[in-house]
């Protein structure tokens, strides 16, 4: 056991090969084509994730070595397409991988560790290649190589296949990390340090298997049989919310899904008899995005005593940001809501003189000039935003923008002399 200080962190840690041995089986064992995604991570959480996309192995090195002791370093398990980092970049599942934490105060690292040397052997004594193993600094990961196309079937097939691992080998004191199975996901590099709670411990390797694809388990994922269950089943709604019922039927737009949609889902459904059977509709309806709903649950699951609230206003501007067909009319949260918002809606500042889309419509500039959408405008605040590039502020800002887009007149063009504006139709320039 080693005692070091770095930039501040305390670090022990068990030297197990160097760091640079370590960051390189690490790549390799990955065995990307083209590039490798690095993301940077604040353990302090005030910048945001930086990403750094990776060439080589000595590029991929370098950068683990420069930042390791002041960031979090993590590396995409699969390739994704050149500069990617969302989902939709990933073609083929080259790696599943369990994250087993240890953070609640009961946990044991030993207790981790003999875990997973059951999930090696087991692997291989059913006929499985033998996974990568190392220690993250606050639990354990187990790597496996596989070759599995990505598609909505699949992810299903690998939730379960990561369901069953985390039912056969989670006991007390430590925990199956199921949001770390969806295609883009990251994982801590073996050789840097993971820095938390002010202390910094050297993440390393267990082992060293060979970065062959296990044939014989993706097989046996890819043949996993799929629940068969209906598109709609009939349910008996918390606040008698149609738009969640919507939603396990449609897939929704990303934008703050995870935060706001997946939150009321599983509010929505934790206390269902046949809550098990909506989740799975839900991760249908959203094509195989397994993760969603089930970090919601487990914080449901864990903390039973604390109030979740069904957040109406949310869900309503949800819809309305995204085009939705607005699925609450009728409802009384909604005729609640509604009848708050037009009390807000009392116009304040600019907005008890002037209509800023009164002001639009007589100049006949009610769509955006950068992509032609129509502008959304707020009398309250006399407010206007584009809804798709974000273009966004108050009069004084729209009135410039109109001035900057206005027809062309016979005057735009020459140049002027500096004080020499045109007054009733004539060109006061000085001619020479």
């Amino acid at each position: 056991m080693v005692h070091l200080v770095l930039d501040g962190w305390e670090a022990e840690f068990k030297v197990v090969s160097s760091n640079i041995d370590q960051i390189k089986q690490f790549y390799e064992f990955l065995k990307h084509k083209k590039e490798t995604e690095i993301r940077l991570c604040d353990p302090l959480k005030k910048s945001p994730p930086i990403s750094f996309f990776c060439k080589d192995v000595n590029q991929f090195i370098d950068i683990c070595l420069k930042y390791s002791g002041s960031w979090q370093i993590y590396a995409g398990l699969n390739e994704r397409k050149e500069g990617g980092k969302k989902d939709e970049d990933v073609k083929t599942i080259t790696c599943i991988g369990h994250d087993i934490d240890c953070h609640s105060e009961d946990s044991k690292i030993e207790v981790a560790g003999n875990q997973v040397i059951k999930i090696k052997e087991d692997a291989l004594a059913q006929g499985f290649k033998e996974p990568l193993i190392f220690f993250s600094g606050g639990g354990y990961w187990v790597i496996h190589k596989v070759s599995i196309e990505k598609n909505t079937e699949n992810l299903e097939r690998i939730k379960m296949f990561a369901e069953k691992i985390k039912k056969r080998y989670e006991v007390s004191g430590i925990e199956f990390d199921t949001k770390v199975y969806n295609p883009s996901r990251i994982a801590r590099v073996p050789g840097t340090l993971n820095l938390k709670d002010g202390k910094a411990i050297l993440s390393y390797t267990l082992n060293n298997p060979k970065a062959d694809t296990d044939e014989e388990l993706t097989k046996s994922i890819i043949s996993i049989d799929l629940p068969k269950y209906n598109n709609f089943i009939p349910i008996e709604t918390p606040h008698g919310c149609k738009f969640m019922d919507y939603c396990l039927t449609h897939q929704m737009p990303e934008g703050q899904r995870h935060n706001i949609i997946s939150r009321n889902m599983a509010i929505y459904v934790h206390k269902k008899s046949n809550s098990n059977q909506l989740k799975k509709m839900y991760y249908k309806s959203q094509k195989g995005l397994v993760g969603d709903i089930d970090n919601w649950l487990s914080t449901i699951k864990k903390n039973p005593n604390r109030k979740y609230p069904f957040s109406c206003g949310e869900l309503v501007k949800y819809q309305r940001r995204h085009n939705l067909p607005l699925q609450c009319i009728g409802c009384p949260k909604f005729e609640e809501y509604f009848d708050k918002l037009k009390e807000k809606q009392k116009p304040i500042g600019w907005g008890k003189y002037l209509s800023i889309k009164e002001i639009a419509e007589k100049n006949g500039f009610m769509k955006c000039p950068k992509c032609k959408t129509d502008f959304y405008f707020d009398d309250r605040w006399a407010f206007f935003r584009c809804p798709s590039c974000n273009v966004k502020g108050g009069l004084k800002a729209f009135y410039v923008l109109m001035l900057m887009n206005r027809p062309k007149s016979k005057w735009d063009g020459i140049e002027r002399r500096k004080g020499s504006l045109p007054i009733n139709g004539e060109d006061r320039r000085s001619k020479f």
